[in-house]
């Protein structure tokens, strides 16, 4: 999974290795790695991941940076890409406005101005792909729209597969409850996590996107042809999938564990995931202990965490 931010499978399983073992010689990681194909790879795993900076070398073993202090500086590279590829992007439409009308070969980006416009080639795009619909979700919203979702709803019972990633904020919409958001029982697959752009991508492939975040600025949304901004806007949601949390509480849970986890882990505070179940704050209290105590863990984000890692959590 590691491959978005560049790692190769060896130097990924080297660097797995030494973060479940704390550290180890390179001899032991020739031993204990799986997938090697020969005792090269991990010397070149490793001169890789030291100049990436997620391995130290100490003077008889190599020893794994923090994952959450490692990764985050390759993850923010990453999001510093979409920034300088979103700028292009503006400047591409400029380019595109001030050319005018032409034919021939598609254009890199299409504008498209109006909100019931944008609204058909939103439901277009996805209609158009092959098999597959990648989303990130975060206000602001120009409108409550009821009657789509049930568009979305036929797509997939037709076979499209979604991936959706709602930033938090997306759960205090008025209009659009958040247990619809969290159900995963129509097939979706849903994470919460941020969500640095508001975005559509299929495999078709075609990105949609709004030009501006500015909210008085709605109008405008783009299209997004070019393969290169295309492969940046992949790049950027399997960063961000990579790093947010899945909602679906498996089978076998406590009722109310389906209900608290979710929201435990979209970062909401106890008084909000009060107003949100309808329960009393002392109730929310209580089982967010009784969570983290079952959990072992001694925060709410290491709550979140645990549960993933034991497979409580699951994306549908």
């Amino acid at each position: 999974m590691l491959d978005v931010i560049g790692l190769s499978e060896v130097e990924q399983a080297v660097y797995e290795t030494l973060v479940a073992r704390a550290s180890a010689t390179a001899d032991e990681l020739r031993t204990i790695t799986p997938g090697l194909a020969k005792d090269a790879d991990v010397d070149a795993a490793l001169d890789r991941l030291v100049t990436l900076g997620l391995v130290t070398r100490q003077p008889d073993r190599f020893v794994p940076v923090p994952p959450a202090d490692a990764l985050e500086a390759l993850f923010l590279a990453r999001e510093r890409e979409l920034v300088a590829a979103r700028a292009r992007v503006a400047a591409l439409d400029e380019q595109f406005e001030q050319a005018g009308p032409r034919s021939g070969e598609p254009a890199a980006i299409e504008v498209v101005h109006g909100v019931r416009r944008s609204k058909a080639r939103f439901f277009e795009i996805q209609q158009d792909a092959p098999s597959q619909v990648r989303g990130m979700e975060r206000p602001p919203y120009f409108a409550v729209v009821n009657d789509p979702e049930r568009r979305v709803i036929r797509l997939i019972d037709s076979g499209l597969r979604y991936r959706l990633i709602y930033d938090p904020r997306a759960l205090d919409v008025p209009g659009r409850p958040y247990a619809e958001i969290l159900d995963v029982s129509d097939g979706r697959r849903v994470r919460i996590g941020e969500a640095p752009v508001k975005m559509v991508l299929t495999d078709e492939p075609v990105a949609m996107l709004p030009l501006h975040d500015d909210v008085r600025r709605r109008t405008a949304m783009i299209v997004v042809h070019d393969p290169t901004l295309l492969s940046v806007l992949a790049a950027l949601f399997e960063l961000s999938w990579e790093r947010s949390m899945p909602v679906g509480v498996r089978e076998g849970s406590h009722e109310w564990d389906r209900a608290l986890l979710p929201l435990l882990v979209a970062g909401l505070t106890d008084r909000e995931i009060a107003d949100k179940l309808d329960w009393s704050h002392r109730t929310v209290r209580r089982r967010v202990r009784d969570l983290m105590v079952r959990l072992d863990a001694p925060t709410r984000f290491q709550a979140g965490y645990n549960a993933v890692r034991r497979g409580w959590l699951a994306d549908g």
